[in-house]
């Protein structure tokens, strides 16, 4: 729910969800710290402490929703001016902070009270409690997410979170009384532990974290950024607690983890067409990884009593691997090495495995085999790492992910991933010609040629959305006006400095911010508004509402003038959804999709070209370009609703990836 609320300001990025994880996990580690320092008190001190919390959380929580109707004081406000990453933890503290906090103690501060009362370990109530969170983890998407608005959710889940607190604080009622009856006046045991083994727990627990963002963002990079993709590698990490800590062992792990390893490495650099193996070894790498470090974290568990310190271990662990992967990484490397960074210390935590599980092999033979194990996987890392970008004329990275450009021959290529961004060709006569997904005949194209011939002296007034290599400008004439808006500012500097699309609109005006909220502030009518914000496969949905649609028509100049919204995409079919926004504002819809040319350079494009009169797409320009379609309009969604699993279509490879760089070589 807080990912729906805070998406829309960072133009559904999927940096958004790594940065959260690092948030949760920054919090989960101060509730674990938390229930460590209550815990050394008396258990009526415990009681009236956290009863108090649970008490001000269900009060805060109510307030919000009786007065505010809603658990998230407004984004926009938290949000200032600095790197997006501090925005997101900030927005995030602010709102769903205290909550969450109170929530992160009931996992460790239960089993506490559990150990002192029983004469049993709690541990198995760790796995109970992850697989609580899977439960809920998955069923949002497809039971939740589909079913009610963000308003129902919150009403629900602050009702909950009220009788949560009210069952906390019975349970811990009921502690207090068994206590003073087993004559319990302090249920803290002292942890006689070494350096080196916290150090073991704080790796151990950092390992899977760190690994598990990274895998996230290499399949969200190499796929894409959808919350599905999200899911599945948070989904196998809480598995791996669940397994491991429910007692199970799994035969042979060390083994498995080196095979994942190796499997992965060789699928590394594999062509986007392999996209299915990819996945499948970096899912593999993960459950191995989380298996692993979590059967050998629960081996080296301490006694029931002792439980809180080891959980703040643990949580640390994870905040540290989240931290590196999330925050650290995009600061100090140019491209995404976290992953193969992460590859290779799973194989040599693979290689330990193996030897230390050899009975007649020393510890000392076995520490000194892993430690030459480890240097012999740094030279294919090196030589992965330093390799890896020669072909590339300039690589950058931020927040929004990696951007590259490739010079081939006569054309130049802007890259995000498998997804082509721009080109231009170097030829002087082909420099500034439209092609790709802006060819005359695509919808685009079409689309300008009316409004020019519509409109006196024909000059136009354009606003777009999304700005890649500033193609579109190839339509400007001189006393057009062009204002483009590009939430991400790498992108502005390289469509200055690698392209020459904006030198041909001299008064073209680019301005950084999501698109909608800079038309929130705006005041010009448009002859043509153009979204162009879903073909790299990340899917901003606050783009797409019912609220966005009337934005974008309180921008139009006349009835005839046009909406023109960009929907090529590997992983998503929109048109549905934007039908079913049509006819909510009784819009006259035209779908233009052109297929890509052999020898061409023509990309598959998919356009549907909006517009308040009837009469619009009934001009020549238009005719026989309206495209055929099967599929059927659905509810319109709204800032309050929206159901990204009905637009997900299989990733099976399309015409799209004619446009991949190898085709070039």
């Amino acid at each position: 729910m807080a990912g729906k609320f805070l998406l829309p300001l960072f133009g559904g990025t999927a940096a958004v969800w790594t940065t959260s994880l690092f948030f949760f996990s920054g919090v989960l580690f101060l509730g674990y710290l938390y229930v460590f320092l209550l815990s050394r008190h008396a258990p009526r001190t415990q009681l009236f402490v956290h009863a108090t919390m649970l008490g001000i959380g269900a009060c805060l929580v109510a307030g919000m929703l009786l007065f505010a109707h809603s658990l998230h004081v407004p984004f926009e406000s938290l949000v200032f001016n600095a790197t997006p990453s501090l925005s997101v933890l900030r927005a995030l503290a602010f709102s769903v902070g205290f909550p969450y906090l109170l929530l992160s103690t009931t996992g460790p501060l239960l089993q506490q009270w559990y150990g002192v009362t029983h004469d049993s370990e709690p541990y198995k109530l760790y796995a109970i409690s992850n697989a609580g969170s899977l439960l809920a983890l998955v069923s949002y998407p497809f039971f939740v997410e589909p079913f009610t608005t963000l308003t129902h959710q919150q009403f629900v889940w602050g009702a909950l979170f009220i009788v949560f607190s009210g069952l906390c604080a019975g349970i811990g009622r009921r502690f207090m009384r068994v206590s003073i009856e087993m004559g319990i006046n302090n249920a803290h045991e002292r942890l006689e532990t070494s350096i080196y083994q916290k150090c073991i727990w704080i790796f151990l627990s950092a390992l899977p974290s760190f690994v598990l963002v990274a895998a996230t963002a290499h399949l969200t990079r190499l796929i894409a950024p959808i919350p599905l993709l999200w899911i599945l590698p948070l989904s196998i990490y809480l598995g791996t607690f669940i397994l491991a800590f429910s007692g199970l062992r799994t035969p042979f792990i060390s083994y498995l983890l080196l095979l994942s390893a190796i499997a992965t490495y060789w699928f590394l650099d594999a062509s986007p067409y392999d996209v299915v193996y990819i996945a499948a070894c970096d899912v593999a790498l993960l459950a191995c990884v989380g298996i692993f470090s979590n059967e050998t974290l629960y081996q080296l568990r301490p006694g029931k009593s002792a439980s809180a310190l080891f959980y703040v271990y643990v949580a640390f662990g994870g905040m540290l691997g989240t931290f590196l992967a999330s925050i650290l990484a995009p600061l100090i490397f140019v491209d995404y090495w976290e992953f193969p960074i992460a590859l290779a210390l799973s194989a040599v935590v693979a290689l330990y495995g193996i030897f230390s599980s050899i009975t007649y092999i020393p510890a000392r033979i076995s520490y000194s085999a892993t430690f030459v194990s480890a240097l012999l996987v740094l030279v294919p890392l090196a030589h992965y790492i330093g390799n890896h970008n020669s072909g590339y004329t300039s690589v950058a990275r931020n927040f929004y992910g990696t951007a590259k450009i490739i010079d081939l021959d006569t054309v130049r290529l802007l890259m995000n991933g498998a997804t082509l961004h721009g080109l231009q060709s170097s030829l002087p006569a082909f420099k500034h010609i439209p092609v790709s997904y802006y060819t005359p005949e695509s919808g685009i194209g079409r689309a300008f040629m009316f409004e020019r011939l519509t409109r006196p002296k024909y000059l136009l007034s354009v606003s777009a959305i999304g700005l890649g290599a500033g193609m579109l400008a190839t339509y400007c004439v001189p006393g057009d006006t062009f204002v483009f808006s590009e939430i991400d500012p790498k992108i502005v500097t390289i469509a200055k400095s690698y392209f020459t699309y904006l030198e041909n609109c001299n008064d073209a005006r680019v301005n950084v911010g999501d698109g909608r909220k800079l038309l929130e502030g705006d005041t010009n009518q448009y002859d043509l508004l153009v979204v162009d914000a879903f073909s790299d496969d990340s899917i901003p949905v606050h783009l797409l509402t019912r609220e966005a649609l009337s934005l974008y028509i309180s921008h139009m100049r006349g009835p005839e003038s046009i909406i023109a919204i960009h929907i090529s995409n590997r992983y998503f079919d929109l048109l549905p959804e934007i039908l079913g926004l049509a006819a909510s504002e009784k819009l006259s819809v035209l779908y233009v999709e052109t297929r890509s040319r052999e020898f061409v350079p023509v990309s598959s494009s998919r356009w549907v070209l909006l517009s308040k009169d009837e009469k619009t797409f009934s001009a020549k320009i238009f005719a026989g370009a309206e495209s055929p379609f099967t599929g059927k309009k659905t509810e319109a969604w709204s800032d309050d609703y929206s159901n990204i699993v009905s637009a997900i279509r299989l990733p099976v490879p399309t015409s799209l990836w004619s446009w991949h760089p190898s085709m070039w070589h």
